[in-house]
């Protein structure tokens, strides 16, 4: 198990939070859906602009391993929010309205 110090810890947080209040309104209302849900997932395209950047940027994650067998560019798959977002949530609520 790797222990951070307080600080870099405190650190981390800020630079997450602004990541997180530098994103688009539509990327909010994504993240606010997927922590909002009842088991914190939901379906997204996965070829959609802001799917992709939510997950290049380490802000949402598939749960589960996924397996495409269809040939259609509109493919739905299940993402969830990194641990730190599901923190956040909890401990500043506001800025998710």
């Amino acid at each position: 198990m790797i222990c951070y110090s307080q600080q870099t810890q405190k650190k981390f947080k800020g630079l997450k939070r602004d990541q997180f209040t530098n994103l688009s309104p539509e990327q909010k209302d994504i993240i606010c859906a997927l922590l909002k849900s009842r088991d914190r997932t939901i379906r997204l395209d996965r070829n959609a602009k802001d799917t992709r950047y939510l997950l290049s940027n380490m802000l949402i994650h598939q749960p589960q391993q996924a397996f495409n067998m269809s040939c259609s560019k509109d493919t739905a798959l299940v993402y969830a929010p990194e641990s730190w977002l599901v923190d956040l949530y909890a401990s500043e609520p506001h800025l998710f309205r």
